[in-house]
């Protein structure tokens, strides 16, 4: 029988008023090709904000301030013998200078900012997309934007 592990990580939703208007901060993995949002696992005794302020800073080279919670998305998969279950927490979060991203490579293939249509539909994770289209009306700032 598989043993089951249970993962909490904590992440970000990276907004910013760019050219193109509401933009949002992708990160490519390296390991995987995946694009996804900037996120990582909790370390011991680390608050989740500090975890997902510490990912941020650590996937794409920015200093970030939070504004508030995002939401979560839960999800399992198979790793090393075991069961995994990971639930992520995602602040909202925007960059405290005008510096472009500089991700640690390591990780991180590249960090682009997408309008946020085009954000949603790069994300690699359906659930990662679908949290970003029920923030779509909070991050434009109107309740009756189509989705």
């Amino acid at each position: 029988m598989e043993e089951k592990k249970d993962v909490v990580a904590a992440g970000g939703i990276v907004v910013r008023q760019g050219k193109r208007g509401i933009e949002v901060l992708l990160i490519q993995k390296k390991d995987s090709g995946a694009w996804t949002l900037p996120k990582g696992h909790l370390e011991v005794g680390e608050q989740l904000e500090n975890c997902a302020l510490r990912e941020m800073t650590e996937e794409t080279g920015l200093k970030v301030r939070l504004k508030g919670k995002a939401g979560q998305i839960s999800y399992s998969y198979h790793r090393d013998g075991f069961l995994v279950h990971e639930t992520v927490h995602y602040f909202l979060a925007e960059p405290l200078t005008f510096e472009e991203p500089s991700p640690d490579f390591h990780e991180v293939q590249q960090v682009v900012w997408l309008p946020l249509v085009e954000a949603t539909q790069k994300l690699t994770y359906p659930n990662e997309r679908d949290l970003l289209v029920k923030l779509k009306n909070i991050l434009l700032g109107s309740s009756n934007q189509e989705n």
